[in-house]
């Protein structure tokens, strides 16, 4: 599937794509970070269909401990790919 980034480039982060990261590995080795003001409207990349959602946690972090705390929305697109927003 092929999306138009949401944000301008300079926003993106340059972990896994660009440089070694040691949390963009296994599934995660293509995610992106983008990163935008607290309060920042978020809009999907494709249409589709809203899959899952977790709006419970208030901790998180970069270590291993927190991969399943941070809150997030997993949507199903048309073509059969799915897209989480964390």
């Amino acid at each position: 599937m092929r999306v138009d980034l949401p944000v301008d480039l300079k926003k993106v982060s340059r972990w896994g794509w660009m440089a070694p990261s040691k949390t963009h590995v296994g599934p995660l080795a293509h995610a992106v970070d983008f990163y935008c003001d607290e309060g920042t409207s978020i809009y999907a990349v494709a249409p589709g269909v809203v899959v899952w959602v977790k709006q419970d946690s208030n901790v998180g972090g970069p270590k291993r401990r927190y991969y399943f705390d941070g809150n997030r929305i997993v949507i199903r697109h048309r073509d059969g790919h799915y897209t989480a927003y964390e």
